[in-house]
């Protein structure tokens, strides 16, 4: 049973919330700012919350065990999506459906949905088969448009799941009118304001030895490391400004890419000084972060004899194929891959990326829950 719900979660009226045991799935972006509280407040001064699940840097699927979701009523999910199948919260949201319909456990779940920060833009190929991994489910492009309801009921949908799904709509919430959706951060680096536009493209820096901006003020806008040094003479050839001129290789009309140097403060290349760009953002056109950072990508592996891929890191794909490198899992197609390492034409993919987004804009078309507001992509 699907419903969609126009109500706030605590005007509900449901037995499972008003008098049950509830667990609760939820980050930092929890918080109401008219109590100036989180919703697992509300339950545990009524003595009725459980189980409480919150969500960091470890993948929460671990934590819930079966045993739990049956000694509960209702299983409240309220978290704050990037927009990005890089997400675990997606991740962790499938895996819980598809514990709860395996194992046929009746639960009631209600997702207290929010907007999607990064927007109603899809950008990316569907993830195939064998690239599956905790930053990756099969199927979800790089940037798939969908608020965390309309994820939920893609899921549902796709498992044929018979237990009870609620949606309530991010319009019934006053977080949604009074707050941004990037106010409370929904991701460790997700700085802000700017940060969907990049996300989708720049994060796969993460799959290289090259910084996406980590520590620095400015994540996913400003990229680099100590070898783009190599690329100041490409640099000293072209003219510095030049980089704009439509004619370069790295050129987009999106942006307007500013040559820098700078120091992060932890995470790759901490301390040393890298060389790179800082990406700002051209208001009279749209821009299309993963094709960007593709062709940029692509450049940079002909042009920087010190730049690789990286292994996998951390244990978040342990359960995928030990032989594939972070960069493969995350691009999730073999002709991206083959894209960025040079063996294949941009035209060509460009062309397999247009149809990709147009697969999902179609796929997704019966799933979405505000009719008001369609997929689109960059024609």
């Amino acid at each position: 049973m699907f419903s969609f719900r126009v109500s706030p979660l605590l005007e509900q009226e449901d037995l499972a919330l008003t008098k049950g045991k509830i667990g609760i799935i939820c980050d930092q972006t929890a918080w109401d700012p008219l109590t100036g509280s989180y919703i697992w407040e509300h339950f545990k001064k009524k003595g009725r919350l459980a189980y409480l699940y919150k969500v960091d840097n470890e993948l929460l699927q671990s934590n819930i065990e079966i045993h739990q979701l049956k000694e509960i009523d209702a299983l409240i999910i309220e978290l704050q999506d990037t927009g990005s199948r890089y997400s675990k919260i997606l991740h962790t949201i499938y895996s819980l459906f598809s514990i709860l319909h395996n194992n046929n456990i009746p639960l009631p779940i209600y997702i207290v949905d929010r907007v999607n920060p990064g927007g109603r833009q899809v950008e990316g190929t569907q993830l195939k088969a064998g690239y599956r991994s905790a930053i990756g489910l099969e199927g979800i492009p790089h940037r798939h448009g969908l608020t965390l309801g309309e994820m939920a009921n893609y899921f549902y949908n796709k498992l044929n799941a018979k237990f009870p799904l609620h949606v309530i709509s991010y319009k019934a919430s006053l977080i949604n009118k009074v707050m941004m959706p990037w106010s409370i951060p929904p991701a460790e680096n997700y700085a802000g304001l700017f940060t969907p536009n990049f996300f989708s493209g720049q994060y796969l820096w993460e799959g290289t030895n090259v910084s996406c901006g980590i520590g620095t003020t400015r994540p996913y806008e400003i990229f680099g490391a100590p070898f783009f040094s190599e690329l100041q003479d490409y640099n000293k050839e072209i003219g510095r400004d030049n980089w704009n001129n439509p004619n370069n290789p790295i050129y987009d009309d999106g942006v307007k890419l500013r040559w820098c140097e700078f120091f992060p403060r932890y995470n790759k290349w901490a301390g040393i000084k890298c060389y790179g760009f800082q990406l700002l953002l051209n208001p009279n056109y749209q821009y299309h972060s993963l094709a960007h950072s593709l062709r940029i990508m692509n450049f940079i592996y002909k042009n920087c004899s010190s730049f690789s891929f990286v292994n996998k890191t951390t244990s978040e794909n342990e359960a995928i194929e030990i032989d594939k490198k972070e960069i493969e899992l995350l691009l999730g197609d073999k002709e991206l891959i083959d894209y960025v390492k040079g063996y294949s034409n941009w035209e060509d993919v460009k062309e397999h990326i247009k149809l990709e987004e147009q697969k999902w804009i179609k796929k997704t078309k019966k799933i979405i829950l505000y009719e008001e507001e369609t997929l689109f992509r960059i024609k």
